[in-house]
């Protein structure tokens, strides 16, 4: 059937972003999960495109995140221990935090070229160890 003047293409399909987390530690608190675009990564109180935070069990969990448009992200991920929603570094030492393509931890937030991943539509996956 010919396409009609005013005929909107249709938007990319959704997709859908498994993510699994290593390296949990058995301290308890909440794990927090945020996948950001560009703009946001670096912002301290930036937007996720999605995020989720569930209470930490076991060394490894996954979570699924549904309808993610298709594009470029970086995540973070804290075991918040304290569960006070903030990352914790201190004398009883520092929360434990990990990036997608678990990059090289330096002094900061990596850059956002170090953690970037792509989701197309369908199924897509990463997996991200805990420091």
């Amino acid at each position: 059937q010919p396409a009609l003047a005013g005929d909107v293409a249709p938007a990319a399909a959704p997709a859908t972003l498994t993510v699994t987390v290593h390296n949990i530690s058995d301290a308890g608190g909440d794990l927090r999960i945020g996948i950001y675009d560009e703009a946001n990564f670096a912002v301290k109180a930036g937007t996720p495109v999605a995020r989720k935070s569930t209470h930490a069990r076991g060394a490894k969990m996954t979570f699924t995140f549904d309808e993610i448009p298709p594009g470029t992200y970086g995540a973070k991920v804290l075991q918040d221990l304290n569960r006070n929603g903030q990352f914790d570094m201190g004398l009883k030492g520092i929360e434990p935090f990990g990036f997608s393509n678990d990059p090289e931890i330096q002094a900061g937030l990596p850059p956002f070229d170090a953690v970037k991943f792509t989701v197309t539509a369908g199924n897509n996956s990463i997996d991200i160890t805990l420091h």
